[in-house]
């Protein structure tokens, strides 16, 4: 079950709940996908809820990953990436302020 964390316009924002999901957010990142440490950190965030997804027509479009536990014990955001091909579009300036907000809420 897919459970939407917000929507922004045509955008959803969700937490990131299987292993697919993980590996569409590695594929989009660049340095993830040729450093291991990077794709690591990702599945770990994910696997603590951290992982937020910006997602299109069911096509994640984007990521950030929220570590609570790295900055005073606040939400921080530690990684934020969208999609080469859906750029310049606000997503990457929508989906910190979402994910925060969604992250606030749940705690």
């Amino acid at each position: 079950m897919i459970t939407i964390d917000a929507y922004l316009g045509d955008m959803q924002v969700r937490t990131s709940k299987t292993e697919d999901e993980i590996t569409a957010a590695v594929q989009i990142d660049v340095s993830a996908t040729s450093t291991h440490s990077r794709a690591r950190y990702i599945a770990t965030v994910a696997e603590r809820g951290g992982l937020k997804l910006a997602c299109e027509e069911g096509q994640i479009v984007g990521f950030c990953c929220l570590d609570d536990r790295y900055f005073f014990e606040k939400v921080f955001i530690s990684l934020l990436i969208v999609d080469q091909n859906f750029r310049r579009r606000g997503i990457g300036q929508k989906l910190p302020g979402t994910a925060r907000s969604s992250a606030e809420a749940g705690r």
